[in-house]
């Protein structure tokens, strides 16, 4: 079995679900705290460097500055399984410049002097002589037979290089049609136990929404934020049916977050979009104003999802504080002083 695969998909296609599925089908456990065997998840951003995946200089608790393995050493030392979630963001040559030995040959040298090599070149040191205190005196250490790499990615830009090409095993999979998508989400809301039948019009008029948002956005870019995602439909399908098809309540807490990202007449567009695909959908009382305020939090159903929502956070907040009441309040000029801070506290 190949060492590296690749997923390419779009923003919120199942490329998440598709890596639990692979380490679940390959015996690789996510509760194994990143341990033998368990799972090594990595968010690549576009600043990391080698050294954050591989090893990197770090303080132990007594100060002492010590070499710590990255996750992709980790794994390869463990057997575990590494996630590259976003591997579109690093920089070109990040990946595969430092460490394509250790994804090809399973072979690196590392920044602290020691040197992974192939179970079975181990195995053929062994065989000719060399003890494991020699080769652990030489600092030299086999990766695991069982470690893997999974990367996600999105597709286009300039990162599919020649290298690239030659380190990865690729699987593309297209994102769900329009009737894959509405099944998918009858099925959350039964598995929610929601009424899949009452939920209907509400989640068709969802997908309506989120195909017009995809049309529009060539001639207004700034409605990106507000494109559904095969994950932002499944948590729109899981406040339909813990809300039990309450539209108003549904859409404000699935849409508010995003619509308050758009400039005002990004939020006239999406307003008059999302009315539409309501209105065509037996959702008659929605015209364009109500929409527009129902997203802006300034009706009484966005008043009261957000007087729940602060609930919630006012019971967690009694949980984790016990009796002690959570007081907030404006700071004081003193506490904006250092200054004065520092001869209040030191005379």
């Amino acid at each position: 079995m190949k060492s590296v695969y690749r997923f390419d998909f779009h923003t919120g296609c199942g490329k998440t679900a598709i890596a639990r599925a692979f380490a679940s089908a390959f015996g690789y456990s996510r509760r194994g705290g990143g341990g033998a065997g368990g799972v090594y998840p990595v968010f690549c951003f576009k600043d990391m460097s080698a050294r954050d995946l591989t090893q990197r200089r770090t303080t132990d608790a007594l100060g002492n500055t010590v070499w710590s393995d990255g996750p992709l050493v980790a794994a390869a030392r463990r057997g575990g399984l590494c996630v590259l979630d976003g591997a579109h963001r690093l920089a070109r040559g990040t990946l595969c410049g430092a460490v394509a030995p250790l994804l090809c040959d399973r072979s690196l040298a590392l920044p602290s002097g020691e040197r992974l090599v192939a179970r079975e070149h181990y195995d053929d040191l062994i065989s000719r002589g060399f003890s494991e205190d020699a080769l652990r005196a030489a600092r030299v250490a086999p990766a695991h037979p069982s470690f893997r790499v999974l990367a996600t990615a999105e597709p286009g830009g300039d990162w599919l290089d020649d290298e690239v090409l030659t380190v990865f095993h690729f699987h593309g999979v297209d994102p769900l049609d329009r009737r894959e998508h509405a099944a998918l989400l009858r099925g959350e809301v039964e598995a929610r136990g929601g009424d899949a039948d009452a939920c209907a019009p509400l989640l068709e008029a969802a997908l309506d929404f989120g195909d017009a948002v995809g049309g529009a956005l060539d001639a207004d870019p700034t409605l990106a934020p507000l494109l559904l995602s095969t994950r932002r439909l499944l948590a729109l399908a899981t406040h339909a049916a813990a809300l039990r098809g309450d539209a108003a309540a549904v859409l404000h807490r699935a849409l508010s977050p995003g619509f308050a990202l758009l400039p005002p007449l990004g939020q006239e567009t999406a307003s008059r979009l999302l009315g539409a695909a309501l209105r065509a959908r037996g959702f008659t009382a929605f015209d364009d104003a109500a929409v527009l305020h129902l997203l802006r939090g300034d009706d009484d159903a966005a008043r009261a999802a957000a007087a729940a929502r602060r609930d919630v956070v006012r019971h967690r907040g009694r949980r984790l504080c016990g009796n002690q009441p959570l007081v907030w309040g404006p700071p004081t000029k003193l506490q904006n002083s250092p200054s004065r801070s520092n001869r209040s506290r030191f005379g």
